[in-house]
């Protein structure tokens, strides 16, 4: 009874390092965003200068469909080094702020050209299964919305507005 009693634990513990250590694997491996507004500016102007769709890709949340939406940005905005660099910050609730971005860059006729951009930033919380930590993401694309099921759709219909 004893060496059952002890296999069991001995399981036990495995199954539970076993779950912690995927648990960890996961959260480094499929680290999106980044911990601050900062640092999503700075990640986002490299991707950019150096036309990195997969790096751009990597600051906007699994929730977007944004592949357009980056090969747009970088086909109107990329492939510069932007210089005199001006960030201004609109925060417009605690967890999204609107991001300006001011600078130049030298043109392909060697003239110096103005850059400007406009960019969405959100905050999504963290949480026991997402770190702890919260992370700061480039919202750009479309929010995937899930579409909406027979009985939501039959009960929109059913819905008559008093008069």
């Amino acid at each position: 009874m004893n060496q059952t009693h002890n296999r069991r634990w001995l399981y036990l513990v495995l199954l539970l390092s076993v779950t912690i250590l995927l648990f960890a694997a996961y959260n480094f491996v499929n680290q999106r965003g980044a911990d601050s507004r900062d640092e999503v500016i700075k990640t986002y102007l490299r991707a950019l200068r150096n036309r990195d769709e997969s790096l751009m890709l990597q600051l906007v949340p699994k929730s977007y469909s944004a592949e357009q939406a980056v090969q747009d940005k970088i086909a109107q905005l990329g492939g510069h080094d932007i210089s005199e660099l001006l960030l201004c910050y609109f925060e417009f609730k605690p967890h999204i702020t609107f991001v300006t971005i001011q600078g130049s860059y030298i043109g392909s006729n060697i003239e110096r050209k103005r850059f400007e951009d406009k960019v969405n930033l959100q905050y999504e919380p963290g949480s026991f299964l997402v770190s702890y930590r919260g992370r700061w993401y480039l919202a750009l694309g479309k929010p995937n919305v899930r579409p909406p099921t027979d009985r939501e759709k039959v009960t929109k219909v059913l819905q008559v507005p008093n008069r």
